[in-house]
């Protein structure tokens, strides 16, 4: 078994493939955060990790690369996500994954108004 020093957390996308994995290895002190039930159909999984003396959590997040009006309220529901997951973080956050958000520039931190 090509996993058994890790524990795996996922969220699938469904029985065809996608979603997100988080593997943390078995002597790291980590437990899951439940993802509020109103953001269960966003590709996103969420961990509290314990590093020594240090506290993480650590959110993995998968968007899809469309621009229709329903992507768009993806991701703001994506965001309300992320604010609910961090607000009640006692840690550090770190969040990482795909954002699929070619039109950003991320060297100056701008973005179109409208992703459409």
């Amino acid at each position: 078994m090509p996993y058994k020093h890790y524990k795996v957390f996922r969220n699938d996308r469904n029985r065809y493939g996608g979603g997100v994995a988080l593997l943390v290895r078995n002597d790291i002190t980590v437990s899951e955060v439940v993802i509020p039930e109103e953001y269960k159909d966003l590709e996103v999984c969420c961990v509290d990790l314990l590093l020594n003396t240090d506290k993480f959590r650590v959110i993995v997040y998968y968007r899809p690369p469309y621009y229709t009006s329903a992507d768009e309220l993806y991701l703001d529901r994506s965001l309300r996500c992320f604010t609910s997951l961090m607000s009640n973080a006692t840690s550090r956050v770190v969040l990482v994954g795909d954002f699929n958000l070619p039109n950003v520039d991320w060297i100056h931190y701008s973005a179109p108004a409208s992703f459409l």
